[in-house]
């Protein structure tokens, strides 16, 4: 199943946090969240793809702008 990080935000500091290295990247290039255009095109590929499922991942999913947007989206 695909993996699709919305956010490089997130509240917590969890020692075993996976995504901590990828999250410092993105906010290192000015870049804290997926636009919604860009996640629209990735949900477009998914199912044209025949993909019906994808994990949402941050730092933390919920931080995401516009959230309810993507939620219509899927």
């Amino acid at each position: 199943m695909p993996t699709v990080m919305l956010t490089a935000k997130c509240v917590n500091s969890c020692e075993w946090c996976f995504a901590r290295a990828k999250m410092a990247e993105y906010r290192s290039r000015g870049i804290s969240e997926m636009g919604l255009g860009d996640f629209a095109s990735v949900v477009d590929f998914y199912s044209s793809s025949g993909i019906g499922n994808m994990i949402l991942l941050g730092g933390e999913p919920l931080l995401h702008s516009r959230f309810m947007d993507v939620l219509e989206l899927l």
